[in-house]
């Protein structure tokens, strides 16, 4: 294989996504609010495919606060299973209109940050045999 990789984990897409939407200023109303951001540490796993979706989902907390849930759901590994997988969670201890509004905002810019991250880093979750026919 030519090509050099970097397998990022849930935790690094996470982390990455969420940069890259901060730099473009684009979560400025977000961080206003927000209590904080923190990327899953438990369940860490290599992604290695692409077939997969990246989805944000804004709940109420269970005791204070409103919080987003991000995961990826899809085919992510060499299992060729399908699996679900958190990347992290980004909680506002605020439950307000305004606070929902933001927060449900802030999920769809994220999908779309995540999918610019991926599709510019492509060969990063390519899997192993789509490389090396590439790289033929």
């Amino acid at each position: 294989m030519n090509t050099p990789i970097h397998r990022h984990t849930n935790t690094e897409l996470f982390n990455k996504i969420y940069e890259a939407a901060r730099k473009a200023g684009e979560l400025a109303r977000l961080i206003e609010i927000e209590d904080y951001h923190l990327a899953e540490t438990f369940h860490v796993s290599k992604l290695t495919d692409y077939n997969f979706d990246v989805l944000y989902m804004l709940n109420y907390g269970s005791s204070e606060g409103a919080y987003i849930d991000a995961h990826i759901a899809g085919f992510f590994d060499e299992s060729k299973e399908r699996k679900r997988l958190k990347l992290g969670t980004i909680k506002t201890l605020e439950t307000d209109l305004n606070a929902m509004k933001i927060m449900g905002e802030a999920c769809g810019i994220l999908t779309h940050f995540a999918r610019e991250y991926i599709n510019a880093n492509l060969n990063d979750f390519s899997p192993e045999n789509e490389l090396r026919r590439r790289d033929g």
